[in-house]
Formats: structure tokens, C-alpha cells, sequence
């Protein structure tokens, strides 16, 4: 799915569980923030789940505050959900793996 499917669907908790296994581990309370605000936006009469990646990014910077200013608040949130969705230590463990394999060890 793409990103913006994964917004639009994915329950609460696991958004929340996406967002704290693979985004910012400083603020452990920002996970449950943006997932809240994806689901509010989603809910009938709201404005829908983010479609792009700017409503997306003034989302998270709208639940992460002002002390995230001084570099783009919503980075670590695109960087958890792109791992989650390219399944990127999947990946990796498939390499390690592949490469273990040709080395016979």
C-alpha cells in the first residue's frame, strides 16, 4: 500500500505501533499524537487522512509543537512509515541472510 493508504486505513494502534517502533524515539508520546490526529482527520465530517505529503508534514508538525522546529518535525514520521510500508529490516534480514548463504557460514 502506499503511504497515503496505510493513513487512510491503518487502525489507531497501529499507527501508533508503527510510528514509535521506527520514528522518533525522543518524544515517546508524539507516536500517539500524530496517529490521534490522523484518525480524528479521518472521521465523517473531518477533512480525511492526509493525502500529500505537505498535509501530512503540517499535521505532524500541528502535534509535535514548536521544540521540533529547528529541523523538519514530520522527518522522523515519513521515516517510519517508509520503513514500515518498503518492509526495510525485512529486506535487510533477507540480505544478511542471502550474503551468510553465499559464504557458507
Amino acid at each position: 500500500p502506499s503511504a497515503s493508504d496505510f493513513l487512510r486505513e491503518a487502525p489507531r494502534e497501529e499507527l501508533i505501533r508503527v510510528l514509535r517502533a521506527y520514528g522518533d524515539p525522543s518524544d515517546p508520546h508524539a507516536a500517539q499524537r500524530v496517529a490521534d490526529a490522523v484518525c480524528l482527520a479521518r472521521r465523517k465530517g473531518g477533512p480525511g487522512a492526509p493525502k500529500t505529503t505537505r498535509e501530512f508534514s503540517d499535521l505532524v508538525a500541528a502535534c509535535r509543537g514548536y521544540e521540533y522546529q529547528a529541523m523538519n518535525s514530520a522527518k522522523a514520521t515519513f521515516q517510519a512509515l517508509r520503513i514500515h510500508l518498503n518492509d526495510e529490516f525485512g529486506q535487510l534480514q533477507g540480505g544478511v541472510a542471502a550474503s551468510l548463504d553465499m559464504l557458507h557460514l
